[in-house]
């Protein structure tokens, strides 16, 4: 049976990781749709045009064919392809903000699918990391319930399903022969919460993911969100800042530079030992192999500071910094600090550069052309 999968926006995690996931099983049919805006007004008008990109990795460069291009704004389109009577898988990478923007769309793709009589389910998976689709679900509810009345429900085959997603991608570009690039590191994974998906009419839909090369499912996608957030978001955003606190945007020029591989080294014992600690269930052999690729990855890749501290980028935005800093690095080390009276050095050294940093305004500010390279 054939599926539709409509990914809405065409960012860094939607071009480097979602479509080339999809784009190959000959059983999906791949639709992209994004905003029309002039930041991103090249790029769409490409993929418009040539329905394909280029995905780099390690400069090798692999076409990327989907379907259609669609708008936001073409909502019988998008409506249309919603409601086609087969599976639909819904995706977002749209980042926080850019999913709360959309909710009203979303909204009105899943009326649209909930109102159709189609008994074929339509899963809608949310992939920023930082917000839930059982969030999502909430404010469609409501929206819905506010427009229809306090007594419209979703029926059992509209299906959200949360899921952790890891990837290292930079922002798509074009290139001087009007080709979308969106270079991204060889490593990925994708873990999906099965729970929801174990229902008959979600087999065909369960069938395809299985199949596919990094995408797992699993039935304790807790366990992965705290490893992800506590791991590899705590450590990647520790050495993002330690690198834009020495004056450079690429962290693994740091890393190459003289005592950066040493502070990563260190980061990483520490940030096992306090992970080990509030994650008393994890097998330390299989975390420290974890960690092992991820310092790979860290070492190999050349991404820049951005990608990891977004937040870090203007003195407005430091409340949504520090509460995101927090919540990967400071909730386990305040935790670990309390419960074993030990003290870390690298960890929560960072915290006093952040505070220097914002006394000089020194913020990451890079330009469109260092966001892309």
């Amino acid at each position: 049976m054939n599926v539709n999968l409509l990914q809405l926006g065409t960012g860094a995690l939607g071009l480097g990781l979602i479509v080339p996931k999809f784009s190959a099983p000959d059983n999906t049919t791949v639709y992209l749709a994004n905003r029309n805006n002039e930041s991103s007004e090249s790029k769409n008008n490409l993929l418009n045009a040539k329905r394909h990109y280029y995905l780099r990795t390690v400069g090798y460069d692999t076409a990327i064919r989907f379907a259609e291009f669609i708008y936001f704004n073409e909502i019988g389109r998008l409506t249309s392809i919603a409601c086609e009577d087969k599976p639909v898988l819904l995706t977002t990478a749209l980042k926080e903000y850019g999913v709360k923007n959309s909710l009203q769309l979303i909204s009105r793709l899943i009326h649209a699918r909930n109102t159709s009589g189609i008994s074929k389910p339509l899963v809608f998976i949310a992939c920023e990391n930082a917000i839930s689709s059982n969030s999502i679900k909430q404010g469609v509810v409501e929206i819905l319930q506010e427009e229809y009345g306090t007594q419209y429900k979703l029926n059992e085959n509209i299906i959200f399903v949360d899921c952790v997603v890891d990837r290292i991608c930079n922002v798509p570009f074009v290139d001087s022969k009007d080709n979308v690039i969106c270079k991204a590191e060889e490593y990925l994974s994708w873990t999906i919460d099965s729970r929801p998906l174990e229902c008959e009419s979600c087999t065909e839909i369960v069938s395809i993911l299985k199949a596919i090369d990094g995408i797992e499912l699993v039935s304790d996608l807790d366990f992965y969100i705290r490893r992800k957030k506590w791991l590899v978001n705590s450590i990647h955003q520790i050495i993002a800042l330690y690198s834009h606190a020495t004056g450079y945007y690429k962290i693994d020029s740091f890393l190459r530079a003289d005592g950066g591989d040493k502070i990563l080294h260190s980061v990483c014992n520490e940030m096992y030992e306090i992970y080990t600690h509030n994650e008393p269930h994890a097998n330390p052999k299989e975390t420290k192999r974890f960690i092992r690729i991820l310092k790979n990855r860290l070492q190999n890749n050349s991404s820049n500071v951005y990608s990891a501290l977004t937040r870090f980028t203007h003195e407005d935005k430091l409340p949504d910094f520090f509460r995101d800093f927090y919540r990967k690095v400071g909730e386990p080390t305040l935790k670990f600090m309390q419960e074993t009276s030990k003290r870390m050095f690298f960890v929560p050294f960072i915290l006093i550069k952040v505070t220097e940093l914002i006394s000089k305004k020194n913020f990451v500010i890079l330009s469109d052309s260092e966001i892309n390279t």
